[in-house]
């Protein structure tokens, strides 16, 4: 079985919590992380001997987890439109954030999650909506 590939963009609370909840899936899961704040950075690469990068420069397989504040989504979406690949599964929690909003920006497909904080324990639950249909590369099924 072919790893997956999962990006993390933005450390806040829920994007740190989706990294801890997905720790167990590292041995089928190559994880790359994106964070702006050279303090979550740290406090990272401190808690979880893994190095998360300024900004991200091409996503061309697997999922990207969107974790960034919503007042920031405009700004992502202009700068990266052209960086992420259509086969790439764009995953986010973004409160507001309609399916039809990153519609405008990308053909890809979509997963609308809105997920508790108890998913870092894996006790929480996750209800989502998508723009497609069946279990895209089996990330739901994974989760």
């Amino acid at each position: 079985m072919e790893k997956m590939d999962i990006h993390i963009v933005g450390l806040g609370n829920l994007g740190s919590a989706f990294l801890k909840g997905l720790e167990d899936l590292q041995e089928n899961a190559d994880i790359y992380l994106y964070e702006g704040s050279e303090d979550v950075r740290q406090s990272i690469q401190k808690n979880y001997s893994l190095t998360p990068k300024e900004s991200l420069n091409v996503i061309s397989k697997g999922v990207l987890i969107l974790c960034i504040k919503p007042q920031n989504i405009n700004e992502f979406f202009d700068t990266y439109k052209d960086k992420i690949a259509r086969d790439v599964l764009i995953c986010t929690p973004i409160a507001g954030l309609e399916i039809k909003t990153i519609e405008k920006y990308f053909e890809n497909n979509v997963l609308r999650i809105m997920p508790n904080l108890l998913i870092q324990d894996k006790t929480g639950f996750i209800p989502f909506t998508t723009n497609y249909e069946g279990d895209y590369l089996n990330f739901i099924h994974n989760i």
